[in-house]
């Protein structure tokens, strides 16, 4: 029995889809059963949101917090949440919109080329493969 073991199946041959990178591959499994026209919707609909939107309101919740700091410490405390934000927050969101972009384009691009749906391996290795282009691009 495996009850007692640490670092189960899941945690060894399983990544966790909670993060905001798991998003890429969630778009490209919509995208791989959606029309052509519809995939490249979703995919400059997912870029919009999550290039634009989303920082933006993080920017502007972080911004209307900050108002309410007040003093030396305020001050030092506002710098440290903008760093906070823009390493985890805002430059992953903006990673995940290029990369939703790109997979979803890959993806039209392959229905309308052959007219099958991805398969899920397929789906993986291009959501990989877009996050990588990602990083190269930005």
């Amino acid at each position: 029995m495996g009850y007692g073991k640490r670092g189960g199946y899941r945690s060894r041959n399983r990544r966790s889809s909670s993060n905001i990178g798991g998003l890429v591959g969630d778009f490209a499994s919509a995208a791989s059963t959606v029309r052509p026209r519809t995939a490249l919707v979703l995919g400059v609909v997912g870029f919009a949101g999550l290039y634009f939107a989303l920082p933006w309101l993080l920017t502007a919740w972080a911004a209307y917090n900050k108002a309410s700091m007040t003093g030396q410490v305020g001050a030092m405390m506002g710098r440290l949440l903008d760093d906070v934000f823009l390493r985890r927050f805002i430059r992953p969101a903006e990673l995940a919109g290029i990369a939703v972009l790109i997979v979803c384009t890959g993806v039209a691009l392959w229905r309308a080329a052959f007219g099958s749906e991805v398969s899920r391996s397929s789906q993986r290795d291009a959501s990989g493969v877009a996050r990588i282009i990602a990083r190269l691009i930005d």
